[in-house]
């Protein structure tokens, strides 16, 4: 199977927050995406540091480069000249990173925005990212190494399902080489000495991606809740902190997506309308709903003009409260309940051939003539 790259770089250097707080900024950085049959496999970034600022890093193990995560040739750099990092983003963070942008370049676009209005989101944070490759240019060759996260392929580790014999054979390998290249005999280092490092690398990776506990989640446990009270079916997705249920109303059933961001402190729902509107009928479905989100009081129909999804969004803020159930349960009814309202005329629009404002009409018992 074919892997493509794509590649944006940022015009004005992105900064990355150190677990103290500060901010780190490299000279030049870009982004990567890895993509397989048009789907994300993979994100990375490539970033430039002075030297003064890579000394920083190793000496405070940014990017998870602790010392014995280094490799053989870690001494061999030299002190004068700018070093190149290769950083993967740890999987469970990625979807947060694509769904918002499913181009680098909006990718590029989207960690800028949030470099500005929220330093501190995951993404942005040195921990989120593992250092695999370090290079650097000396007298027309290329000189570096690979660390050991390169080796365990971190990118592909599962949080809570680690394969520690699948681990152990990776890092001997990694250990062994790093014997080697220093004249030493070859032998396999202590088991105890390896799984220090896996104690590291679990206690690390699960701070950064591994799903919180009810307790340590209370938006995630409110939502939940709310759902075993009121008895709807609930299935985990693929994307962290997103569950996917169902409703039947009185004029159809559907799908529909809860959305935990328990980072910034929100919750969105979203209803998917049943049929993908088909593009001769899309310019009159963008009519529909600009006019119904118009008198609505809460939340808002989008149309995607790709695809001719529509769907029934709505949120909540809860940044400085505790949430409860039954706020929850509010807006998951206000949501449905407004897609079970509005459907009819949606399909009356797509096969009935009704204009939006007759369509919107007969539903809310207007005339909306004067209006075209």
């Amino acid at each position: 199977m074919t892997v493509e790259t794509k590649i944006a770089t940022w015009k004005t250097p992105l900064s990355f927050r150190e677990p103290a707080g500060v901010l780190l900024t490299p000279q030049r950085a870009a982004l990567h995406y890895a993509l397989e049959e048009e789907r994300i496999t993979g994100v990375w970034i490539e970033m430039e540091l002075e030297p003064s600022i890579y000394k920083h890093v190793i000496n405070t193990a940014l990017f998870h480069l602790e010392e014995h995560a280094l490799g053989p040739d870690a001494d061999h750099l030299s002190p004068d000249n700018p070093v190149n990092l290769r950083l993967t983003l740890v999987p469970d963070l990625v979807p947060e990173l694509t769904t918002e942008a499913p181009t680098v370049e909006q990718g590029v676009e989207h960690l800028k925005a949030l470099a500005q209005r929220k330093p501190e989101h995951p993404l942005l944070s040195t921990e989120a990212w593992f250092a695999l490759r370090v290079t650097q240019e000396q007298d027309e060759e290329t000189v570096g190494y690979r660390t050991l996260w390169d080796y365990l392929d971190v990118a592909e580790l599962v949080p809570g399902d680690l394969d520690g014999e699948a681990l152990l054979a990776k890092a001997l390998e990694f250990l062994q080489e790093s014997l080697a290249e220093t004249g030493g005999s070859g032998e396999a280092p202590a088991r105890e000495e390896l799984e220090a490092a896996f104690d590291v690398l679990r206690e690390v990776y699960g701070a950064v991606t591994g799903a919180p506990g009810a307790s340590e989640s209370p938006l995630l446990e409110a939502t939940l809740t709310f759902f075993q009270e009121d008895q709807w079916p609930v299935e985990e997705t693929e994307t962290p902190y997103v569950l996917q249920t169902g409703f039947e109303g009185q004029n159809g059933r559907w799908t529909c997506f809860a959305f935990v961001r328990e980072w910034d402190q929100i919750f969105l729902f979203y209803s998917i309308c049943p049929v993908r509107i088909p593009e001769h009928r899309r310019q009159g479905i963008a009519e529909f709903i600009t006019r119904v989100n118009y008198g609505l009081l809460l939340g808002n129909f989008e149309l995607d003009y790709n695809d001719g999804e529509v769907r029934f969004k709505t949120s909540l803020d809860v940044e400085g409260d505790r949430p409860s159930p039954q706020l929850i349960g509010q807006l998951v009814y206000a949501n449905v309940l407004t897609m079970d309202r509005y459907l009819p005329g949606l399909m009356n629009v797509i096969y009935g051939g009704l204009s939006p404002t007759t369509a919107i009409a007969r539903i809310e018992g207007e005339d909306f003539t004067a209006h075209d």
